[in-house]
């Protein structure tokens, strides 16, 4: 199944396009999808902690794949293993930077589709000049972020609670997380 497509006097062959076309569709998703909602229900904090501490255990993962499947696969000529370590080289330095952000992203988005157990975490309410930040001092975590300061104060409106901006300064709340399959808390 050798199809090609001509478009503009050049032949194109038709698995190219449909490559090209699923790894357009996969980074639309993760771009305009996945990276805005991970980002409305985890703390900037943790997303970073997830990508400085556990990203390269899954990258490590993924490269023993990828050397292993590649060793069965390549003929056992030197010329042939010497391309593919410097291949394999190569991957692994562009492909750590390239590949952070989405397999973090990934994994965290894996982490939210089922929640284990509930985390009640207090905090206590920065309310200056109508600038609303959050302080956990039990782990020294500070909200900032006004995205997830509203996210938060909407969960407390449906829950029929005070909103943020009618508490002093001073006050404390009870923010409830969800921890999902790997762990990680995330606001539902």
């Amino acid at each position: 199944m050798n199809k090609t497509i001509t478009i503009f006097g050049k032949q194109i062959k038709l698995r190219r396009i449909l490559f090209y076309s699923i790894f357009i569709v996969i980074f639309s998703i993760y771009s305009f999808v996945e990276k805005p909602f991970i980002k409305s229900i985890y703390l900037k904090s943790d997303i970073e902690y997830f990508a400085n501490n556990h990203f390269w255990k899954i990258y490590l993962v993924i490269i023993i794949f990828f050397l292993l499947f590649g060793f069965f696969k390549i003929e056992k000529s030197k010329e042939a293993i010497g391309g593919f370590l410097l291949a394999t080289i190569f991957f692994l330095i562009v492909g750590y930077v390239w590949l952070n952000h989405f397999i973090t992203t990934q994994t965290l988005f894996l982490n939210q589709i089922k929640s284990v157990e509930k985390k009640k975490v207090v905090y206590q309410v920065f309310n200056h000049d109508k600038i609303i930040s959050l302080s956990n001092k039990t782990n020294e975590e500070f909200i900032f972020d006004d995205s997830f300061t509203e996210k938060i104060d909407r969960k407390r409106k449906m829950n029929q609670q005070k909103s943020l901006s009618q508490l002093k300064h001073g006050d404390t709340i009870n923010v409830f997380y969800d921890k999902g399959l790997f762990g990680f808390k995330y606001l539902n």
